[in-house]
């Protein structure tokens, strides 16, 4: 995941892993209580928890997917 600006300019990059969650076929699935913990000497991090949320832009890169059956895509 990567967490830009309002002006679309990268903050941060965060790697995410679900591994173990299932999605039923054209369903869905909401990860709530996702955070991360704040360095305050690291300064992407501080800026990440200085904007203001409404002002933030997620974009998602799925690298895999894996199916129940064992397959990769």
């Amino acid at each position: 995941m990567t967490a830009k600006d309002l002006f679309g300019v990268d903050i941060l990059d965060i790697q995410l892993d679900f591994t173990g969650q299932t999605i039923p076929a054209n369903g869905k699935s909401v990860f709530e209580d996702l955070g991360i913990d704040i360095n305050e000497f690291q300064d992407k991090e501080v800026k990440l928890y200085g904007t203001n949320y409404d002002d933030l832009i997620f974009e998602y890169e799925i690298q895999s997917i894996v199916y129940t059956d064992g397959t990769t895509e």
